[in-house]
């Protein structure tokens, strides 16, 4: 029995793949000082051109080469900050930077984790999958697409369409792919042979409409994916409500509102990740939510019991959050 849903894969926490470059100017710029410094170059000495001899500069770590323009004085060109042939090698350096910070973000736009807009739909159509639309354009609006996270998500489920069984993650790709107002779905198996997917909607709190669970339902059981011999119910999820209130003290300073926008940013981001199904709501992150910098203390005052606890076929739903500025 499958009572777990499927939770996404977070790409980011991948480490950095080895094709991108690391990117450091000083280290090129560096590399050419000495380069240059090791072709002996003309240097002009009262208006005359003079080849100088570079001289070899060793240290207990590294040996390099060096132009001198005084010797005795300890001064060399390109260590000279009003050398024109500075300023070139400084310009040269920071375009071949920009060169390799180009090459990094085509490397990355191949790869799925970090790829968006146009350069995801290309990657996704190699596993047969378009980006859905979620509602049409109009003469006046344009078209709401399907986010980035949740094409990836279908992206890299796709491989599970393969699997023509049924297995949870073949109904969750087809679920999560018959409408571009699926937000998210969860699927069981309380006996062989009989499915129970739970739908989460993009809309209002996330309890999916009659004529959504029909849209699914019906693209569950045509005729290119209908699987024989299971009994598919669709039903929406149980949506729990809740409502964030919070006490927050400040460190003295010109203005709290700076700080209650960060705490803000930081709730929504959390809020996002936890209305999904089978994602509880914990006091912890709720806790990392409040206590942005500027905090001296946040005392949480509702929900009274935490964490919230979620089943497999529900999410949580956050009806409002208020933040009371409170004093030590």
């Amino acid at each position: 029995m499958i009572d777990q849903p499927y939770h996404d894969k977070d790409l980011s926490q991948l480490p950095p793949p080895e094709v991108l470059a690391a990117l450091n100017y000083d280290v090129l710029l560096n590399e050419r000082k000495q380069t240059l410094n090791g072709l002996h170059p003309l240097v002009f000495v009262d208006g005359q051109p003079v080849l100088k001899q570079a001289t070899l500069i060793q240290t207990d770590t590294e040996s390099y080469w060096k132009i001198p323009f005084d010797q005795e004085a300890g001064l060399y060109y390109l260590d000279l900050p009003s050398d024109p042939a500075t300023r070139l090698v400084e310009a040269d350096a920071y375009r071949e930077l920009l060169l390799h910070h180009r090459v990094n973000q085509v490397a990355k736009d191949l790869l799925i984790a970090y790829a968006t807009g146009a350069n995801l739909d290309h990657l996704a159509a190699n596993y047969g999958v378009s980006r859905l639309v979620i509602s049409p354009a109009t003469s006046t609006t344009k078209a709401v697409l399907e986010s980035d996270a949740a094409l990836r998500k279908r992206t890299l489920l796709a491989i599970e369409n393969y699997a023509r069984g049924g297995s949870m993650g073949w109904y969750l790709f087809n679920t999560l792919s018959a409408s571009g107002l699926v937000k998210d779905a969860a699927v069981i198996s309380p006996n062989p042979c009989e499915i129970v997917i739970s739908v989460l909607s993009q809309e209002g709190d996330g309890t999916a409409t009659p004529e959504l669970l029909a849209t699914v339902e019906a693209y569950l059981h045509s005729r290119y994916t209908r699987v024989l011999g299971d009994l598919v119910t669709v039903q929406s999820a149980e949506v729990l409500h809740y409502s964030l209130a919070a006490d927050v003290v400040y460190y003295p300073g010109p203005s709290s509102a700076s700080v209650k926008i960060a705490i803000e940013t930081a709730w929504l981001k959390y809020r996002s990740q936890s209305e999904r199904i089978g994602h509880g709501v914990h006091r912890s992150a709720i806790d990392a939510a409040l206590h942005q910098p500027g905090v001296y203390r946040a005392t949480i005052q509702s929900p009274a019991e935490l964490p919230l606890a979620v089943g497999a076929m529900q999410a949580p739903y956050c009806d409002s959050f208020v933040l009371t500025e409170a004093k030590v």
